[in-house]
């Protein structure tokens, strides 16, 4: 279950807004109202002497800003200090979480609460650009390269709109007023949403203009913040480690003996992975483990129930759409061996859980738990093993291949391989929460044109965060990890987003099933070893009756939607209807999981005991391969 969650990791303030470079101009000359035309050198040299004249921010070596901030990611400060040599860091103390952001030039870092590690490349590119907007690059000759162009007027025709992009960063839009060569607003694309500033207001200080209010908002609605200027200062003495690694916090968990916690059990039901725990004084519950969910999760109305203290807000995103959520802070973990305290975790309605499960889910463990230890999850002997990463040495003759951390989320590089066409290699996201193979990208599967090569296929729906998503299921032939090749996988076609832009899908967990699996955060890398299920056939339903839960104490099942030209369709069967029995046996006695399994057999005959409203029904289906 891939869910993308905005927090203040991605805010920033551009405590410097001058840029001037040696510059090429994407469209020909306007002419100015005061003389001449209007290029990007004029804009750029405009604008220089609106904050402050060249002289004065030539002689900027270093800014430090403090903001008020109020928003999506919760209330506190931010303070920021940006060098002249490309050097920055954020630090936001805010209601929800201490997040500390230091790139160091060429690489970084990020501490949450306490817990640090190295920024990702993605996340050092992205870091790269309000380092650079900061440093004045493009005024001093000399510093950090990149370029400017001018792309023309915006819509308003009250604005000039400027292309700025550092080399080895993202390029983002600043729009200059015309009138006062200020910014008005600047956009950044990041990974996943259009970041949008607006300028409100400007303040001098030392002959230098900077501004006063900045409003912060996501153009898909996930994020809103404002951040209004307390104090700035320049040249001020640097700490020669303010943009070193920042040191680690208190380890805030600790095992029972030792520094690992080994053979905690888990259940593997339809690929996904529970295990048993307890939060603050709760009595036992299941946990669900979702390496893509960007933070740990707790369902709203157990958290109340608990009496957590809800605090901020905050969007959450699924394939099916955007959920609001909030956060509870001090909350602690307890599984087998181990407790991690004074945990925040996002809080979001779970109830679509309910549906999909034969339990009660109301914790999602995530990225909180990943980055504090090296999990090893056996799939076939059906147990976890959480060790300290300090001391953690793998010694075993697993295939070892790379992630990258996109979004808090672990990514790595695979090979998809169609009949009669060369692999085509790209990003997955690595999904221990979703019950699926493969799923591709919308964005991925149309550029590649892969429908095409899939053969057969059939129309399904998804349910998970946000609500329920189309979807096209298929085969592919094949998907290469490292040495391993998984054949004709289950593939899963989604129109909802389920990965970063530019990535091509999602690993789940019935791939991930067939090894043992070791996620190792710290040294960004995945390890496999194959297990007794590698080379078992999957298969996919073959009645054509989409199946839910309609509680989960007495296991209900009922019939949500019926396909087209399958088994189901052609006995009768219809949405709504309640399955009581099968062969005789009650659908509660049998449970969910194991219908599907059982629903998976290709030429097995089952009676089924329907009620349809309040009629009594029986029908024989026969089942058959669909894909």
């Amino acid at each position: 279950m891939t869910l993308r969650i905005t927090s203040a990791g991605f805010v920033f303030f551009l405590s410097a807004l001058a840029v001037v470079t040696s510059i090429h101009s994407g469209l020909g000359p306007e002419q100015s109202k005061e003389n001449g035309p209007i290029t990007t050198e004029v804009i750029l040299e405009r604008w220089t002497e609106a904050l402050g004249g060249r002289e004065k921010l030539q002689r900027l070596k270093n800014t430090y800003t403090k903001s008020v901030y109020e928003g999506t990611a919760g209330t506190g400060t931010i303070e920021e200090w940006s060098t002249s040599d490309g050097k920055r860091r954020q630090s936001n103390d805010l209601t929800t979480g201490h997040v500390i952001n230091i790139f160091a030039g060429s690489n970084g870092w990020i501490s949450r609460d306490g817990q640090v590690r190295d920024l990702s490349p993605t996340e050092v590119e992205g870091a790269r650009t309000p380092a650079y907007i900061g440093s004045y690059s493009h005024l001093i000759a000399g510093r950090l390269p990149g370029s400017a162009e001018y792309l023309g007027e915006d819509d308003s025709k009250q604005n000039y709109v400027l292309r700025v992009a550092p080399q080895g960063g993202r390029p983002s839009r600043f729009y200059i007023d015309k009138i006062t060569y200020l910014p008005t607003r600047y956009e950044e694309q990041l990974t996943n949403t259009l970041l949008i500033i607006r300028f409100n207001g400007w303040r001098e200080v030392r002959g230098i203009k900077l501004p006063v209010e900045q409003h912060m908002t996501a153009n898909d609605g996930a994020y809103e913040a404002t951040a209004i200027l307390q104090e700035a200062q320049f040249n001020i003495r640097i700490d020669r480690d303010l943009f070193k690694r920042p040191a680690a916090g208190p380890k805030d968990f600790r095992f029972a003996s030792g520094r690992s916690a080994l053979r905690i059990p888990i259940e593997e039901d339809n690929g996904h992975i529970f295990l048993s725990g307890r939060i603050n004084n709760s009595g036992p519950l299941w946990f669900a483990l979702d390496t893509a969910a960007s933070r740990s999760l707790i369902d709203s109305g157990f958290a109340q129930n608990l009496g957590l203290k809800l605090l901020g807000d905050q969007q959450i995103t699924g394939a099916g759409g955007s959920v609001q959520g909030s956060y509870a802070r001090e909350v602690s973990l307890r599984l087998p061996g181990v407790e991690l305290r004074h945990q925040t975790l996002t809080t979001l309605s779970l109830d679509f859980l309910a549906q999909l499960e034969a339990r009660k889910i109301p914790a999602i463990l995530g990225y909180d738990l990943f980055t504090r230890f090296v999990v090893e999850i056996d799939y076939a002997a059906k147990y976890l093993n959480l060790f300290d990463p300090q001391s953690f040495r793998y010694r075993g003759s697993g295939e070892i291949i790379p992630i990258t951390l996109h979004n808090n989320q672990p990514y790595l590089q695979a090979k998809l391989i169609l009949p009669g066409r060369a692999p085509i290699e790209s990003e997955y996201v690595v999904d221990t929460g979703s019950s699926n193979s493969l799923m591709l990208a919308k964005a991925f599967t149309a550029e590649q044109n892969v429908l095409a090569s899939v053969g057969k296929t059939v129309q399904g729906r998804a349910r998970g965060v946000g609500g329920e998503t189309p979807l096209v299921v298929g085969r592919a032939a094949a998907l290469q990890m490292g040495r391993f090749t998984i054949t004709n996988p289950v593939t899963f076609f989604p129109d909802g987003e389920i990965v970063a832009p530019g990535k091509a899908g999602n690993i789940g967990g019935k791939i991930l099933r067939r090894f043992r699996v070791i996620f190792d955060y710290s040294r960004q890398r995945l390890i496999l070893e194959p297990n007794e299920h590698f080379s078992e056939a999957e298969e996919y339903d073959m009645s054509g009756a989409s199946l839910s839960l309609v509680g989960s104490a007495d296991q209900t099942i009922k019939v949500t939607r019926i396909f087209g030209n399958s088994p189901a369709a052609e006995v009768g069967l219809k949405p709504e209807d309640i399955i009581l029995a099968i062969d005789g046996r009650t659908t509660a006695e049998i449970g969910l999981s194991k219908i599907r399994e059982m629903f998976k057999q290709e030429g097995r005959e089952y009676q089924l005991d329907i009620k349809r409203g309040e009629e009594m029904r029986k029908f024989r289906l026969k089942l058959r391969k669909l894909i």
